[in-house]
């Protein structure tokens, strides 16, 4: 990927890139060439590069403000250890310590990307207790991304749990699955098309030479989606 970049920025093919996930090494050349680019979910301002970030801790505050309104006390977070799982825990962990809510995260439960239905389910029981008649366990899951809030809702569901009469599910990113599913996934909508376009009109100003725009960095709000997964907890 480095050799196609600096191919395409030696031979002047390119006036400028929307950089989304590409490797450090390629992001760092790209800045220390000043190439004309805007960043896409990463802050690098400080570097002189334009950026589009998503506030999602503030997107978790709303998660953490609705759950306690309903009356959840204990909560844990599920993931899957590819993918930015440590970061999306840090945002959830982070989020709970700013808003006044009872309702804590008590557990937290990494599964591997090849685990099947069954192995889930035991950790699921062995690490959170559902199914069980516990007290203090969490009555609300939150997820690392709605594909695996839908994966863990199909598990629940296949083994007796009741969504969100038994346990309450938030997802993460408000994807077309999230609208579609049953019972509809409450989530936290991330504004991917709108921070694309900002990203791009951002690359635009830079080529045109409008001022502040070679560093500007442009936040979007994180927003909660309650849709049907949630509910007060068992009594």
């Amino acid at each position: 990927e480095i050799d196609l970049v600096k191919s395409l920025v030696e031979t002047g093919q390119t006036r400028g890139f929307i950089v989304l996930c590409l490797p450090k090494q390629v992001t760092d050349y790209l800045v220390e060439r000043r190439v004309p680019i805007s960043v896409l979910n990463e802050d690098l301002t400080a570097a002189g590069a334009a950026s589009v970030i998503a506030d999602h801790v503030r997107g978790y505050c709303e998660a953490w403000e609705y759950v306690d309104r309903l009356g959840h006390r204990q909560a844990a977070f599920c993931g899957i250890e590819r993918g930015p799982f440590d970061v999306r825990l840090r945002e959830c962990v982070a989020a709970c310590e700013l808003v006044p809510v009872k309702c804590r995260l008590s557990r937290v439960v990494k599964f591997a990307q090849e685990a099947d239905a069954e192995t889930i389910w035991q950790t699921l029981v062995s690490e959170i207790g559902v199914g069980r008649r516990e007290s203090d366990r969490p009555t609300v899951l939150f997820t690392q991304t709605d594909l695996i809030a839908i994966r863990m809702i199909q598990i629940l569901t296949s083994h007796g749990m009741r969504v969100p009469q038994d346990i309450s599910v938030v997802g993460f990113n408000d994807s077309p699955l999230a609208r579609h599913f049953q019972p509809t996934l409450t989530t936290l909508n991330k504004p991917h098309y709108k921070m694309a376009l900002a990203a791009a009109q951002l690359v635009l100003d830079i080529l045109a030479k409008r001022p502040g725009s070679v560093d500007r960095l442009q936040v979007f709000p994180v927003r909660l989606v309650q849709r049907e997964t949630c509910a007060p907890p068992p009594s």
